[in-house]
């Protein structure tokens, strides 16, 4: 049997991430239609006030208390 020969091709979908969100994107932005934010944009919100690490109940009762 023969091999069979593999190109590799790279295209715009195929780039790799680094896996951090963009430090620009702002609460309007992140914001869903209804004007609340997703759980990760909240407790990444949350996280940046507090200015030190929080366990995921603490997030999670801190996004409660404050709306998000």
């Amino acid at each position: 049997m023969a091999a069979k020969k593999v190109s590799k091709k790279t295209s715009a979908k195929c780039t790799k991430s680094t896996g951090k969100a963009k430090a620009s994107q702002t609460r309007a932005e992140a914001a869903k239609p209804d004007g609340k934010l997703s759980q990760l944009h909240a407790a990444a919100e949350v996280l940046a006030e507090a200015g030190a690490p929080l366990t995921a109940k603490a997030m999670v009762e801190t996004m409660g208390r404050k709306g998000y």
